[in-house]
């Protein structure tokens, strides 16, 4: 405190410097929540701000407190001058002012600064919702993706279910005639194994009819199973006999053609091209030519060459000469159609042309082909007349072929399934009797 002046008062100077020392006590406060307030969150934040408020509220109580106290000194010592008296109040109010401000701007800072700390906040809580967005998203394809695999999988599994319940139902389906044949394997008799055995052979008679084109077997099983039926001696099968005799009429009464004695004369035939003799070709006319004449000379002794007569002599002469001549001379006749002259290798080719026509015709036999087995013979034929000279042999060759030409190789076979039917029939009715028995 100082002293005060000669007129019992304290100087303005004074009154100043107080008010000024209040000020800094008050400014430190505010400064050192304002360090603290960044620390905190947007909620301390205003709430510290409220205290702040009341904080400067009561400083400005105070301020006037002292500001009336100061007046009451004031009043006390008179003595002071008017001037004083007038810039006192002045100087306060702007120190309310600077106060007022503080708070503004303390106020502004620490909203900012709570703006920007819940952008951030709400920036950061947006990027965790992005993610987790994502994630869900993913995670709802993964579920996705584990549906349809489920759903795969319960297909796959059904149609294998359904395909175990089929197996399983044919498994039944056997099994159940498996014990129904069991069954009447134990109840079968005599009786049923014959008719068996007659059934298969019958069945083994159509067989040879229908695929091997043979009446001969079909005609011996035919009698066999007749047989059968009659040891079995059984008045019902009087009309299944009946049928079984018709069909052997028809066999026998069918007129049977020797296949394999066709098969094995064309064979033959097909053996003896080689030997039969053919039109002589360029070098065989050559070597004739260039040939010397052969005369004939007597290799008998000296004795049997004496005992010749001049006769003798005299035409083995005369043979000599006219031998000798052909080479020279040559008779053609101009109303027949000189045969062609053949390369050397044609011999060959003509052969096994020949023979390919004999195999050919061989083979429309066994599938029972008449065009095909007449062309070919034809065709043989044809090839003798035109490459091989007219021999004897080449003669008998052609009528051989002629005379196969005019057989028939289709055999007719009559059908003999009326008594295979009747006793397929039969055995049947004989089993549903013996079931319902």
């Amino acid at each position: 405190m100082t002293e005060p002046n000669d007129n019992g008062k304290q100087p303005e100077d004074t009154q100043i410097q107080e008010s000024e020392t209040a000020k800094p006590v008050d400014e430190k406060d505010n400064q050192a929540k304002k360090a603290v307030a960044p620390l905190k969150t947007e909620t301390e934040t205003e709430t510290e701000t409220e205290t702040e408020t009341e904080t400067e509220t009561e400083t400005e109580t105070e301020t006037e407190t002292e500001t009336e106290t100061e007046t009451e000194t004031e009043t006390e010592t008179e003595a002071k001058p008017a001037a004083k008296k007038i810039k006192a109040p002045v100087k306060k109010k702007r120190l309310g002012l600077w106060l007022t401000l503080f708070v503004v701007v303390t106020l502004a800072g620490a909203i900012g600064y709570g703006y920007y700390i819940g952008r951030e906040i709400l920036t950061q809580q947006e990027s965790q919702i992005t993610e987790l967005k994502q994630q869900l998203s993913i995670q709802s394809q993964a579920i996705t993706q584990a549906e349809n695999a489920r759903q795969a999988l319960l297909s796959a599994n059904s149609s294998k279910y359904s395909e175990v319940n089929e197996r399983l139902a044919n498994t039944e389906a056997r099994l159940t005639a498996q014990n129904k044949r069991l069954l009447s394997m134990s109840t079968t008799s005599r009786e049923d194994w014959l008719l068996a055995e007659a059934e298969y052979l019958l069945k083994l008679a159509n067989q040879r009819v229908l695929i091997e084109r043979s009446p001969v077997g079909a005609e011996a099983l035919l009698a066999e199973a007749d047989n059968i039926l009659k040891d079995l001696d059984d008045p019902d099968l009087f009309p299944l006999r009946k049928a079984v005799a018709a069909d052997l009429a028809k066999l026998r009464l069918t007129v049977k053609i020797d296949v394999e004695g066709i098969f094995l004369d064309l064979g033959a035939l097909a053996d003896e091209v080689d030997s039969l003799s053919m039109h002589p070709t360029r070098q065989d006319l050559m070597a004739s030519i260039d040939e010397p004449v052969e005369v004939e000379t007597n290799t008998v002794s000296n004795a049997d060459s004496e005992e010749k007569t001049w006769k003798q002599r005299l035409l083995a002469s005369v043979k000599n000469f006219f031998a000798s001549m052909d080479k020279y001379i040559r008779v053609t006749e101009h109303d027949v159609k000189p045969a062609p002259i053949l390369a050397p290798e044609s011999n060959v080719y003509l052969r096994q042309n020949l023979i390919l026509m004999l195999e050919r015709a061989q083979l429309a036999l066994l599938r029972e082909q008449p065009t095909i087995y007449d062309r070919s013979l034809q065709k043989a034929d044809q090839w003798l007349a035109k490459h091989y000279p007219q021999s004897q042999k080449v003669k008998q060759f052609r009528a051989e072929l002629a005379r196969l030409k005019n057989k028939d190789i289709v055999q007719a076979l009559p059908d003999i399934t009326p008594s295979l039917e009747m006793l397929h029939g039969y055995i049947e009715q004989l089993h549903q009797l013996k079931g319902e028995q």
